[in-house]
């Protein structure tokens, strides 16, 4: 049973790193200007913050990658729920160093 438990996983983090069709995850830490909304994307996990007001929104918790032509679908799990529910980004890709988070323009930090 372990077995299936860790295939489960590998299958669920496979197309956050696969070389699958369409474009690549924004792996790596990324933020607007000014840093009112903040994305990371690793292996281990994926977190969104996004001030509105007085008011952070956290959004954290395993992920993965949907990719399309131009950029795709960011899906973290997020754990600050009653119960773990996904929460789906649009992500378009503008060039290496830029992407559009649901319209809203981030520059990579790393």
């Amino acid at each position: 049973m372990p077995g299936k438990v860790v295939i489960g996983i590998a299958l669920f983090l496979l197309p956050l790193f696969a070389g699958a069709q369409g474009s690549p995850a924004p792996i790596g830490s990324w933020a607007t200007k000014p840093a009112s909304e903040q994305l990371f994307v690793s292996a281990s996990g994926c977190k969104f913050t996004g001030t509105n007001g007085n008011t952070t929104n956290v959004v954290e918790g395993e992920c993965s990658w949907n990719p399309s032509s131009a950029g795709g679908i960011l899906t973290i799990i997020n754990i600050h729920f009653y119960k773990p529910a996904p929460v789906y980004f649009n992500i378009v890709w503008v060039n290496s160093k830029q992407i559009k988070v649901e319209g809203d323009l981030f520059y990579k930090q790393d």
